[in-house]
């Protein structure tokens, strides 16, 4: 099971879809508690410890660096992650809150987020070409209990943000001007943030050697691009159209992968247990 609500992949049909829609439309946001299953979260991180790090092994796996933890082969090597990014929750709830049927998954990732990682302010309308005006949404799925390093939205910065025609915001200018409007949310493994792509936010930098933050992410725009998806065939049903044109079957995937890496990027504790 991966919902705990079995309804939910009948949001169409909820009374309380027209909410859903009108305060995405104010806010930029959607915070869902307790909505993935603990019976989902344990398969995922079972999955990924898994497919955790492998040094010369022809085998996928995942990449470290000196604050972060990544795995962009979900689709690979996990078929529940692969039933929860392609089901009719969230195919539905992306026709609903975009109002448009050409959408597709642009990117995807498990990953971990560690003591004293920096994250600027930001949108996610960013490309290799630059700033682009593209409609899209971005799911987000705590694995943990979050109480520090946190998601933070700039509320109702949807609606403003892409007439600056930037996508990076710097620090100072948020306490500045936007100060009141940061939504913070310390939450629970299970819970569920949406937000529209335009919206300015981060994650709040902690200092806890002890603590971990694990999330798992989807980007799905209106752009015919995405990263490089790499994914099992077995988990397809070759007959389901609306899976592969959402997966992108046929379509471009020239965008490069996040994040970029390499063996020079990872933390010295990493290499070295490898080489002991």
């Amino acid at each position: 099971m991966i919902f705990e609500n079995k309804n939910l992949n009948d949001i169409t049909k909820s009374t309380e879809l027209q909410k859903y829609k009108n305060d995405f439309s104010k806010q930029g946001y959607l915070y869902l508690p307790n909505m993935l299953s603990d019976e989902f979260i344990s398969s995922i991180k079972k999955d990924v410890y898994r497919s955790r790090n492998n040094f010369n092994n022809n085998k996928l796996a995942g990449v470290s660096l000196k604050t972060q933890y990544f795995n962009t082969f979900m689709l690979s090597i996990s078929k529940d992650f692969f039933n929860y990014c392609t089901s009719e929750f969230v195919l539905d709830f992306s026709r609903e809150m975009l109002q448009r049927d050409d959408f597709r998954l642009k990117a995807l990732r498990y990953y971990e987020t560690y003591s004293g990682n920096k994250m600027q302010w930001h949108t996610d309308t960013k490309t290799p070409e630059g700033f682009k005006r593209i409609p899209g949404l971005i799911y987000i799925c705590y694995l943990s209990d979050v109480p520090k390093g946190e998601f933070q939205y700039i509320e109702g910065s949807h609606n403003w943000s892409q007439e600056t025609l930037e996508n990076d915001f710097s620090e100072d200018f948020i306490n500045k001007n936007y100060s009141k409007q940061i939504k913070s949310f310390k939450g629970s493994s299970g819970d569920l943030l949406i937000y529209d792509t335009a919206g300015i936010h981060r994650a709040n930098t902690f200092f806890d050697k002890n603590f971990t933050r694990c999330s798992l992410f989807i980007q799905v725009d209106c752009e015919n691009n995405s990263e490089p998806i790499y994914l099992n065939p077995s988990f397809i049903d070759p007959t389901n159209k609306r899976v592969l044109k959402f997966l992108g079957f046929g379509q471009p995937s020239t965008y490069k992968e996040f994040p970029v890496s390499s063996a020079g990027m990872a933390p010295t504790s990493l290499i070295l247990k490898k080489v002991v």
